[in-house]
């Protein structure tokens, strides 16, 4: 690992300095290694309470590094190829996120499924058909692994051999709530566990609020099935409204406290919808285009890293040409390469 994605690292958590502190002295500095080199030697450009952050920065990246091995987690950093696009629509993203699993699931069609802890039977129930109804018609399911509505969208999404993504408040190797580890070694597996906290970070009520915010960015659309008034699903829901999100609601009796954050969302214009099949048909309209097939999966990350004719392709999938070629148009028509690249740099 370079010196500047040390820095990078070491600089997540470090308390007082974040994503956009810390960008904002890398360009006073012009760079991360340059930073660190000022802090060092006390220069005015960075200020004197972060001296401290930025002089010891490389050695944490060190550490960060190591443990990231240890629990078999991945780094991926901001403008990098596998970094998902969507998280830029926030105006302080990330530098770094935290990753077990599959990247390429940060970057697919994804529904945003949240709620409250204390879900009633039917809304768990509603929840996990959600999950499932989702998985089959190719979207990806995002929550936030909490218990109750969180948890019976992730289960939905998986029994449907679908894709879901868990973004945490705490590190990624952290189980919380504990009696979720299981489903969290599972999605881990299958799906994306990803995080804004290094690993090892405790849950704190201060990193829900962050949590929540890259869990709204990374979904085209936020249904909330059960909310409070002061639930951390409408912390999401304002999130998803900044970042111009759909947002869908299941309307509930007036009379319950479950209902009351849906219900406040839909006199505000959130969309209702009675059960998976009214989302999914107001789905059409939302943009993400279709999902992705594992086979063009495997080919979106062949070009990204470097196989950008259809006899490269071929070359690195083991396929034909006439194959890789018809997958280079695939990617082409839905948007994400574009082949006049490799034309013009022959």
């Amino acid at each position: 690992m370079d010196r500047d994605r040390r820095i990078r690292l070491g600089l997540v958590g470090t308390r007082g300095i974040g994503p956009k502190t810390a960008r904002a002295v890398r360009d006073r500095c012009g760079g991360w290694s340059r930073a660190v080199q000022a802090a060092s030697r006390g220069d005015r450009a960075v200020p004197e309470r972060l001296r401290p952050g930025f002089a010891n920065a490389e050695r944490r990246g060190k550490e960060v590094q190591s443990a990231c091995d240890a629990c078999r987690v991945r780094p991926l950093f901001r403008g990098e190829a596998d970094w998902p696009d969507r998280v830029e629509d926030l105006s302080d993203p990330p530098e770094v996120l935290f990753l077990r699993g599959r990247p390429e699931t940060l970057r697919e069609r994804a529904v945003a499924v949240v709620g409250t802890r204390e879900c009633s039977p039917g809304g768990a129930r509603l929840a996990r058909h959600l999950g499932e109804r989702l998985a089959e018609e190719g979207w990806a399911t995002i929550s936030g692994l909490a218990r109750g509505i969180d948890t019976a969208a992730h289960r939905g999404a998986l029994e449907a051999d679908g894709d879901t993504v868990a973004v945490l408040g705490c590190g990624p190797d952290v189980a919380y709530p504990p009696e979720n580890r299981d489903l969290q070694d599972r999605i881990g597996e299958e799906g994306a566990v990803v995080s804004e906290f290094v690993p090892g970070a405790e849950p704190r009520s201060g990193h829900f609020p962050r949590r929540n915010r890259i869990l709204a960015a990374l979904g085209d659309a936020i249904v909330v099935v059960e909310s409070r008034i002061r639930g951390g699903a409408l912390v999401t829901v304002r999130h998803g409204l900044d970042l111009g999100r759909e947002i869908f609601v299941v309307p509930g009796w007036p009379g319950s406290a479950r209902s009351a954050g849906p219900l406040a969302l839909l006199r505000e214009g959130a969309r209702p919808i009675r059960d998976a099949e009214d989302l999914l048909e107001d789905l059409n309209g939302i943009r993400g285009g279709p999902g992705l097939e594992p086979d063009e999966v495997r080919a979106l990350e062949a070009h990204r890293s470097g196989a950008r004719t259809p006899d490269e392709l071929a070359a690195a999938l083991g396929v034909s040409t006439p194959d890789a070629r018809d997958r280079l148009a695939r990617l082409e028509l839905l948007g994400l390469v574009d082949t006049r690249e490799a034309s013009h740099a022959g």
